[in-house]
């Protein structure tokens, strides 16, 4: 498992790298070029993080389970690499979206951004609710209850994420943000009726529901307390008057 290691320490100096230049730059450096390089290294260190740290990941919890490797076997001390790179992807990402006095950004710019942000986001805390899966079920469950369990959990959790983003759209006035959080739920709703019913168990369906309705009524509660204005206040009839002429 000394490759695993290898891996993880590689994409964490990735992010201290990025981070530190991005930062260092806003402060003292304000360098255009190198905001845009910091831009460019942050989206490369994502990929690499999903595309090598997550399996790494992975081949450490497997070792950590095996209790037939005793060799091997690392430290739960280790497995906390994943809150580290957590930490360092953090800092670089702050650091990047600290370039804006330095490279001004269009807005379309900064909504791609910060969109990109909450997808890297959720996909990173739907590996972790697996891995939490996976780690607390141990060897008493087979795979197909912990699948099935995943399937349940990933569409619990894109509900709440997708409710908390919504209230994060109205606290900000953004609409982006709110159609954004409409989509997620719309993409859940999907994900339950087409593939998690089909092989869900009677009592995670009986959750999967219940915990849904009470989101959705969230979001219903959300929108109609805090919707703009303009939405809820019908149109005077002087203003309808110069409409119809």
């Amino acid at each position: 498992y000394r490759l695993s290691y290898q891996t993880l320490a590689l994409v964490a100096w990735g992010f201290a790298f990025v981070g530190s230049m991005a930062l260092l730059n806003a402060r003292w450096w304000q360098r255009r070029g190198l905001a845009v390089l910091s831009l460019l290294g942050l989206v490369v260190m994502v990929a690499l993080f999903f595309g090598a740290a997550v399996p790494a990941f992975e081949e450490l919890r497997i070792a950590y389970m095996d209790p037939a490797d005793e060799i091997f076997r690392p430290g739960t001390w280790q497995l906390a690499w994943r809150y580290v790179l957590l930490g360092l992807g953090g800092l670089a990402w702050y650091g990047v979206l600290r370039q804006g006095k330095v490279w001004p950004q269009p807005e379309s710019l900064q909504r791609g951004m910060e969109l990109a942000g909450h997808v890297v986001l959720l996909a990173w805390l739907s590996t972790e609710l697996y891995h939490w899966l996976v780690w607390t079920a141990g060897a008493k469950e087979t795979y197909e209850a912990i699948w099935r369990a995943r399937k349940a959990g990933f569409s619990i959790l894109w509900a709440v994420y997708a409710l908390a983003l919504l209230g994060l759209g109205f606290r900000t006035a953004a609409a982006w943000r709110r159609m954004s959080a409409f989509v997620l739920l719309g993409v859940v709703l999907v994900k339950v009726f087409v593939f998690d019913l089909a092989e869900t168990s009677i009592a995670y369906k009986t959750v999967l529901f219940l915990v849904l309705g009470v989101l959705l009524l969230g979001a219903s509660f959300l929108y109609q307390r805090f919707r703009p204005r303009e939405a809820r206040e019908p149109a005077s009839p002087e203003a309808a008057e110069e409409t119809d002429e």
